[in-house]
C-alpha cells in the first residue's frame, strides 16, 4: 500500500521504523560536483561595500559546505547582474 500511494523515502522511512534497513552506512551520496550559493536584493543597491559584503558572505557558506564534504575546488566564479526585470530604479 506505501509502494503504490506515496513515494520512494516513504516507504524507505516505514521498513526502517519496523526494523529493515534501506541504506547501509556507506551508502552516503557522492560529493556535490558543484555548490552554488546566490542573493537578490530587495531594492536597487549601488554601494559597493554592501554587494562586497555579500560575496564574502555567500563564499564563506559555500567555502563550509565545501569543507564539509571534505572537497576542493579548482575556481570560484562570482556573477553580478544588474535591472534584470526592467529599467525600475
Amino acid at each position: 500500500m506505501i509502494r503504490n500511494n506515496f513515494a520512494v523515502i516513504t516507504e524507505c522511512t516505514v521498513l526502517e521504523l519496523n526494523g529493515e534497513f534501506c541504506l547501509a552506512l556507506g551508502d552516503a551520496p557522492p560529493p556535490k560536483q558543484q555548490i552554488v550559493n546566490s542573493r537578490s536584493f530587495g531594492q536597487r543597491v549601488t554601494n559597493l561595500k554592501e554587494i562586497h559584503q555579500a560575496i564574502v558572505l555567500y563564499a564563506t557558506c559555500a567555502a563550509e559546505k565545501l569543507s564539509e564534504q571534505d572537497s576542493r575546488c579548482p575556481y570560484i566564479s562570482v556573477s553580478i547582474a544588474t535591472r534584470r526585470y526592467g529599467n525600475k530604479p
